[in-house]
């Protein structure tokens, strides 16, 4: 059994109106061993990129994405075989990531629209938001109706951000560049963290 741990990040939060820049995932089986990675970049010169509140947030920029241009249809295919028939993992993802990648590839591949959904979904905010109420009272003796962060669910399991940095540099050496929050690959691994110690 395989699982895809997938985040985006896009132009904006309206999935009608905004487009996916890039998705980060992370593969791997029911052991939890990674046996596969990568990021996708999508770029169209229509695209509002600098929308600022959005990127403040992802921090890609046009010079940047520019030279991925060419790959579009490329990355818009590997992107549908990901989604397609996959058990996707994310935090957030079914009310955020699962709707705006449909979302995406139906207004560039309309044909694809109905099927560009995963099979089964495992959205972690679900299952981590009450447990992490009860750590964030636990550790500063007040309550929040929050549901978290996803920094905010690695530090609770102990992870500080030199660990998760290191970590991340040791796994994915290529990605240097992107190697902060709201990177897409990196928000996979982080997700990938949260993942592995689900149960425990």
């Amino acid at each position: 059994m395989l699982f895809h741990i997938i985040d985006i990040e896009t132009t904006g939060l309206h999935r009608s109106a905004d487009d996916i820049l890039e998705v980060g995932y992370i593969r791997c089986n029911q052991d939890f061993r990674i046996v596969g990675h990568g990021t996708l970049y999508f770029y169209r010169p229509e695209y509002q990129i600098e929308n600022p509140g959005a990127q403040a947030v992802h921090k890609l920029t046009r010079e940047f994405l520019r030279q991925y241009e060419k790959d579009f249809e490329v990355n818009l295919a590997a992107l549908y075989a990901l989604v397609r028939d996959s058990i996707f993992v994310g935090k957030n993802s079914d009310a955020f990531d699962v709707p705006f990648l449909k979302e995406f590839i139906g207004k560039n591949i309309p044909e694809l629209y109905s099927t560009a959904k995963p099979s089964r979904t495992l959205d972690l905010q679900k299952v981590c938001a009450p447990r992490f109420r009860e750590w964030y009272k636990d550790t500063y003796g007040s309550t929040t109706k929050r549901p978290g962060r996803l920094e905010e669910y690695v530090s609770m399991l102990g992870y500080t951000d030199g660990c998760v940095k290191d970590e991340f540099a040791k796994l994915f050496p290529e990605e240097a560049v992107r190697n902060h929050a709201h990177a897409a690959l990196y928000d996979a691994f982080m997700t990938y963290l949260v993942f592995k110690h689900k149960e425990g």
